[in-house]
């Protein structure tokens, strides 16, 4: 069973599409694979998507769904 542990970089390629996505999507894709985070990354990831909506990259939808599906696939409740 393969294991990966994605950083903060890899794992916003998980919640949008930039150059190097298509890897990470087959390998959080692949049958029986396990990822690992840090604990860390959920607040790094936040602070990714809070600038990209500060800089306009993306609207509120946007943060609002991004904040949400990854609360749901991280299993955080607020």
């Amino acid at each position: 069973m393969p294991r990966y542990f994605l950083d903060t970089s890899a794992l916003a390629k998980v919640y949008r599409k930039e150059l190097g996505s298509d890897l990470i999507d087959r390998l959080v894709a692949e049958p029986g694979s396990q990822r690992f985070i840090s604990r860390f990354a959920i607040l790094e990831m936040e602070s990714v998507i809070a600038l990209k909506f500060r800089t306009g990259e993306i609207d509120e939808q946007s943060l609002l769904m991004a904040r949400r599906r990854l609360e749901a696939e991280l299993h955080i409740s607020r």
